[in-house]
């Protein structure tokens, strides 16, 4: 029993409020709140206007991309990147690293398509047959 009322007096004493922990409170306090409002608050309209803004970039660079692709593929299968003679129609632009189909207007640059690129560029600097 004496432990019982030894174990209650420890459980009434009052904390004893130091200046340090005084001060851990009031910092933890200060960070916390500094942290909340340095977060956005963005209410569910803006939410909504963002995920629109997005699905719209989205879509324009699916219709950009597959722009690219109809190009390429028009490069591919109709230009061949040859004159009527047979002589090449592409010229190698030396300060941008890219070949210019002069028939097509079509650019190839060796980061895109490095296959083409490689083939092509060896016939750049051949002069006529």
């Amino acid at each position: 029993m004496n432990d019982a009322k030894q174990n209650e007096r420890k459980e009434e004493q009052p904390l004893a409020l130091t200046p340090s922990v005084l001060k851990e409170i009031v910092s933890g306090v200060v960070e916390t709140a500094l942290r909340e409002a340095k977060k956005p608050h963005i209410t569910d309209e803006e939410k909504k206007r963002i995920e629109e803004e997005q699905l719209m970039r989205k879509d324009a660079a699916a219709s950009v991309r597959e722009e690219i692709d109809q190009k390429k593929n028009f490069q591919e299968e109709l230009c061949g990147h040859q004159r009527e003679d047979g002589t090449n129609a592409c010229v190698y632009v030396n300060g941008s690293n890219y070949i210019l189909c002069q028939r097509c207007q079509f650019i190839i640059r060796p980061e895109e398509d490095a296959k083409l690129f490689n083939r092509i560029f060896p016939l750049c600097f051949k002069r006529g047959r």
